[in-house]
């Protein structure tokens, strides 16, 4: 059963007819401490048939109190309860430096983004797919990263927000006229700063 608190606060006009819409409603989650799970302003709301739907999100996803991630998105839809919502119209979120834009992207507790874009500092790269729990590492699957010269593949890797560092396994990185095979692979999100292990070094033809 939830323990959470929730406080919906509406500012504007309320229009009923077929739905109801609310203009700036402002939607905040807390844990049973009492502390700020997530948050969502909107412009505007709207009543559909199965949830609801909003127009100009900013969204804040917070762990223990403490804000995480922001977002930002032209449409969001819930469910009947408000407790799950999609972001269909495209996405960008931040996580400190780390700045990302994604197709799409769902929210239940965990938070799961397609075809996303992602930038940091020195850093850039594209993945099919990220997942973020908050307090942990947002994950990322089958990833392309271009960093000081260097295009980076690997089929997973986590970023953490603490160190700023993006770590993975079975890297391969081509450029500067080499190919490189890495056991593991860590990237400082700021100042691109690229550490390898269990390395194999060949020409790239």
């Amino acid at each position: 059963m939830r323990k959470s608190i929730v406080v919906l606060m509406m500012v504007g006009p309320m229009i009923v007819g077929q739905g109801a819409r609310l203009e700036a409603p402002w939607l905040t989650v807390y844990d049973e401490a009492g502390r700020a799970r997530w948050e969502v302003q909107l412009d505007s709301m709207e009543r559909e048939n199965r949830g609801w739907i909003g127009h100009g999100a900013h969204i804040t996803l917070y762990h223990e109190g403490s804000p995480q991630a922001q977002m930002r998105a032209g449409v969001l839809r819930t469910d009947a309860t408000g407790w799950e919502w999609t972001l269909d119209d495209g996405v960008e979120a931040a996580w400190g430096i780390l700045e990302m834009r994604a197709e799409h992207a769902h929210w239940r507790d965990t938070l799961s983004m397609t075809s996303i874009e992602a930038e940091a500092d020195q850093v850039s790269l594209t993945a099919a797919k990220a997942g973020w729990i908050p307090g942990g590492t947002v994950e990322l699957r089958q990833v392309v990263m271009t960093v000081q010269g260097w295009q980076i593949e690997f089929p997973a890797g986590g970023y953490t927000m603490d160190d700023e560092l993006l770590v993975a396994e079975d890297a391969v990185l081509r450029g500067h006229g080499l190919e490189v095979v890495a056991g593991v692979l860590r990237v400082s999100a700021r100042g691109g700063e690229v550490t390898l292990a269990d390395v194999q070094l060949r020409p790239n033809d």
